[in-house]
């Protein structure tokens, strides 16, 4: 059992009762890029709370770490199309300045009751890392000069993207080997590339794989038939918490789509992609798709949204057939 006191306060410099609590996060929670982001960066899964002398509540993402404070702030991944779509984006319609300050004002004060060295905002991407800077060095210009507040570009996050495709990459070349593909050599190649069970089983098979930020499935079906699924990307259509754009977050899917779609054109599986045409029942499915035969199985990359009240995907799914 996690001890909160030592958790949130490793310099012993508030006192207990300033602590409010941690908020986990959710399996779902954790399904959305910015909760993701935010332990990335922290390497943690809750969210800590606490009341400021003043009486105000502050939510702290990660620290104090190495006397620290770290805010996570998800603005999109490293295309600009992404940074567009950002409510942290001065043009996007319900952008608010105001909540940005606020939110600065309250980590320093907590910074401050903690004799910490300050607040560092890890931003997603360069252009989101941009303007906090501009919009926070000039509502705090002391605390800038003084090296207590300040925005940084995460610059991991082409580096954890490339790692998670190269990761898919490698798990469908192993599968592409196996003969006949089975639910229990899918989960064996799944463990022997060091994926993590999600304790979903099923007819004495796991189901549910993760490495990193990317999901995989294992799905069986009549007659032999098998199918192993992942998630490369993932979005609830009002993950921002100020709109529900279904549009917006559809043309995002597309974008992701269009830079994973080379990872696997120009990887060693070319030679034994042949291009396959799309059914009916798949325009049904998918939003947007490409398709491959690979030997006698269909290799599928496509965004998809199973449900409305769901998140939308960007997915890569292999088929066995099975029997006729």
């Amino acid at each position: 059992m996690h001890n909160p006191f030592t958790v949130c306060d490793p310099l012993g410099l508030s006192p207990y009762s300033r602590f409010k609590g941690l908020g986990w996060l959710t399996d779902n929670q954790l399904t959305r890029p910015s909760f993701r982001y935010q332990r990335l960066v922290t390497d943690q899964s809750y969210e800590q709370q606490w009341i400021l002398p003043d009486g105000r509540e502050v939510h702290v993402n990660g620290g104090l770490r190495d006397g620290w404070i770290t805010e996570a702030k998800w603005t999109g991944g490293d295309n600009a199309g992404e940074w567009k779509k950002s409510p942290y984006n001065p043009d996007f319609k319900h952008y608010d300045e105001g909540r940005l300050t606020a939110q600065a004002d309250k980590l320093l004060a907590l910074n401050e009751d903690l004799g910490g060295k300050g607040v560092r905002n890890m931003v997603s991407n360069e252009w989101g890392a941009a303007h906090v800077n501009e919009v926070l060095s000039k509502a705090f210009p002391e605390a800038y000069a003084r090296g207590q507040l300040k925005a940084l570009s995460s610059g991991r996050q082409r580096h954890e993207w490339n790692e998670f495709m190269a990761e898919v990459i490698a798990m469908l070349e192993e599968l592409r080997d196996i003969s006949p593909l089975t639910a229990e050599a899918a989960a064996a190649r799944y463990l022997a590339q060091e994926w993590t069970p999600g304790s979903k089983v099923r007819d004495g098979v796991e189901t549910s794989w993760d490495k990193g930020s990317v999901g995989g499935w294992i799905q069986t079906f009549g007659g032999g038939a098998v199918s192993v699924s992942f998630f490369v990307w993932i979005r609830d259509v009002d993950e921002s918490g100020y709109f529900d754009d279904l549009d917006a977050v559809y043309e995002e899917g597309e974008q992701v789509l269009a830079d994973f779609l080379p990872e696997i054109e120009e990887s060693p599986l070319a030679g034994h992609l042949i291009e396959a045409e799309r059914t009916e029942a798949d325009a049904d499915e998918y939003i947007k798709l490409k398709k491959w035969a690979l030997g006698g199985r269909i290799l599928t990359a496509g965004v998809i949204q199973h449900d409305t009240d769901l998140p939308v995907m960007v997915m890569v799914v292999l088929e066995e057939p099975g029997a006729a």
